[in-house]
């Protein structure tokens, strides 16, 4: 595994935690609406696949928020805020 590129601070970091945080949220909103909609049209093995899904779902958004709440500290450290 090839470890991410480091992305140096820039001017912009606060807003792009703030932008990361909206699109985290619409991402997960977004699929918790498709795993209820696929629910709906296809019973299959329902509602286990939907909560299967919606548990990845949630474990991928805490991830996200716990590292941008790691970022925003950083950030907030960096400028001595």
């Amino acid at each position: 595994m090839v470890a991410p590129e480091v992305v140096p601070s820039s001017k912009w970091d606060e807003h792009m935690v703030q932008l990361d945080l909206e699109a985290v949220d619409e991402a997960y909103r977004d699929t918790i609406s498709k795993l209820f909609a696929v629910w709906m049209r296809d019973p299959t093995g329902q509602p286990t696949r939907a909560i299967v899904g919606a548990q990845a779902a949630r474990r991928a958004y805490i991830l996200v928020r716990q590292g941008l709440e790691k970022r925003e500290a950083e950030i907030k450290e960096r400028e001595g805020k």
